[in-house]
């Protein structure tokens, strides 16, 4: 018989409902721990640390206010990174390899992270309209 892990209604891996919204926390919290693992400042480091708790508990319980809360949040976010990447990319005198490669990889990790921001919002809002 294959039952599956659950601890409460919102704690259950094997429920697609909250898959996205999963996807996007694992997502996060690796790379806020890289950010972590750079060696940053202690501000730095305690707001990455925050972050990862964070997650990790909207991992576990699914609250559904919090999806709403850091999905717009990490919008967010990606929106004021993909603006630092244009402002880098506009301080090359000359556009060259090294200008297309800072902009496209750099907008490619910031849509990555508005796309998951985005599945946080809408695990919410279908969550908020049922």
């Amino acid at each position: 018989m294959n039952t599956p892990f659950s601890i409460s209604s919102r704690f259950n891996l094997s429920d697609k409902k909250y898959l996205a919204s999963r996807v996007a926390c694992v997502a996060f919290m690796i790379v806020f721990g890289l950010y972590l693992w750079g060696g940053r400042s202690l501000a730095a480091s305690v707001i990455s640390a925050t972050a990862i708790l964070l997650f990790a508990l909207q991992f576990i319980f699914q609250f559904n206010a919090v999806n709403g809360v850091l999905g717009g949040l990490m919008v967010l976010v990606g929106l004021y990174f993909s603006m630092a990447v244009w402002s880098e990319f506009s301080e090359f005198e000359v556009v060259n390899k090294e200008a297309l490669t800072l902009l496209l990889v750099g907008w490619g990790l910031c849509l990555s992270v508005i796309v998951l921001a985005i599945f946080m919002v809408v695990s919410f809002i279908r969550d908020f309209a049922n």
